[in-house]
């Protein structure tokens, strides 16, 4: 931990509302409404806490403690002061962003696809349609669009969209499968793109076509070289099958651990996705996905030890809170369909960007950010936790949000189509007190 100048006549003013959970012999102090806790390792360190949040200033809880348990004074101070705990101001995540997809077309056929992408969809939009999209996101305060499909890249205007999307100041990001990345296509798009993703979902050329059904393991590997040589950030997915990962776990690792050292130097990064969907050809049961998450796990463990542990306390710097998962923001099919979620195989038609202006489908995305608002959702709004783990996935735990018409539905709370766990409220509180470390970083 960091030294520590404190006046000692300091008196805390805590927040107004605080949780204490119990975890494995050690005590989270939380405070809800700004997502923001403190770690007592010991029963006397949150005795101490609870001094300090009586009116006394900390000189006087100083000497009120024997001198062998000093250090746990001068813990629950550090804690306090590195996490700010006083401060009641609270900030959101960016919600600035659109997906758009540009075609349903697509040049692979992969069995987890659920977009069950192939074909080009009738009546797909058009150059004009989308740049006129672009431009009326970027006017109502849009930030950041990101192109899919299909395969975004199969258009052949691919390129003037992403030179608009960058015109009207986007921040803009492709997920691709990698197969047209020529050096070529590489150099012309290179100035309008921050970012790609590629799905290459194998360790090898044999379990990527098994997963995806060409053979073009080599080829996106070397999309992967031309993106990030020319400048642009790059990020793979893997979303491997349960019968390509179960039992080659440590050649998922090796594979990821050989790809991370070798563009140590760059902006590239590496994402192995913990469940399944249902998609083209596979169904996952419940009990699947427990094993394929614990198997992910361990991969993500051995390859970005702590990568969990970081990103929570990342993203909860500075009370951030996590009102929502993200449900409302706008998504666009390639036929100009709009849904609020970009999983739209499982969402209802929210609106149509030929029959409603932006402006109308704006407001909307408004009103199913409120009705999806962690405040509008039961049980989870009464939960200690509720601006830590931000309610989970609406489309998955919140099934009558999700096929429902915001412009139909009542404001009535919506309650929580999947049960939440005591095992998984635990694991979110032992998360919070493995990320506790990274607040001192």
């Amino acid at each position: 931990m960091p030294q520590l100048e404190l006046d000692p006549q300091k008196v805390y003013h805590m927040p107004k509302s605080i949780c204490i959970e119990k975890i494995d012999n050690q005590y989270l102090i939380i405070s809800p409404d700004t997502a923001n806790w403190i770690l007592a390792e010991n029963e006397n360190q949150l005795e101490v806490y609870k001094e300090l949040s009586s009116g006394k200033c900390v000189i006087d809880v100083i000497q009120n403690q024997p001198q062998e348990k000093i250090n746990d004074v001068i813990h629950i101070l550090t804690e306090l002061e590195a996490k700010k705990f006083e401060n009641e101001y609270i900030n959101y995540p960016q919600e600035h962003g659109m997906y758009v997809y540009l075609t349903n077309r697509c040049n692979q056929r992969c069995a987890h696809c659920y977009m069950y992408a192939g074909e080009e969809k009738e009546q797909e939009l058009s150059t004009l349609e989308i740049k006129n999209l672009l431009f009326e996101f970027a006017t109502c305060g849009g930030k950041v669009v990101t192109f899919t499909g299909g395969e975004a890249t199969l258009r052949a205007d691919f390129s003037e969209i992403v030179y608009s999307a960058k015109k009207n100041g986007l921040t803009v990001g492709v997920l691709s499968n990698g197969i047209l990345w020529s050096q070529e296509f590489v150099e012309k798009n290179k100035e309008y793109i921050d970012e790609v993703q590629i799905s290459i979902d194998g360790y090898d050329q044999q379990s990527y076509r098994a997963v995806r059904g060409t053979d073009s393991f080599d080829i996106t590997l070397d999309a992967v070289e031309r993106l990030l040589n020319a400048g642009i950030r790059v990020t793979i997915a893997i979303t491997p099958l349960m019968g390509t990962l179960i039992g080659n776990e440590s050649k998922y690792i090796s594979f990821a651990n050989k790809l991370i050292e070798k563009y140590k130097d760059k902006e590239f990064f590496v994402k192995f996705n913990t469940e399944l969907l249902d998609g083209r050809t596979i169904k996952p049961t419940d009990e699947e996905n427990m094993q394929y998450k614990k198997s992910i796990k361990d991969i993500k463990t051995a390859c970005m030890s702590n990568s969990d542990e970081e990103g929570f306390a990342l993203d909860h710097r500075n009370n951030t809170v996590f009102n929502n998962c993200g449900y409302g923001g706008i998504t666009v099919a390639s036929n100009g369909d709009v849904f609020f979620c970009n999983l739209v195989s499982q969402c209802v038609k929210q609106a149509n960007i030929r029959q409603n202006s932006f402006a109308e489908i704006n407001e909307l995305s408004k009103r199913a950010r409120e009705l999806s608002n962690i405040n509008n959702l039961m049980p989870c709004n009464s939960c200690s936790l509720k601006y830590l783990c931000g309610g989970g996935c609406r489309v998955k735990y919140f099934k009558t949000l999700v096929s429902t018409q915001v412009s139909v539905s009542k404001s009535s709370k919506i309650v929580r189509t999947i049960s939440c766990t005591k095992e998984y409220k635990e694991n979110v509180l032992r998360l919070m007190v493995k990320a506790n470390q990274y607040f001192y970083l």
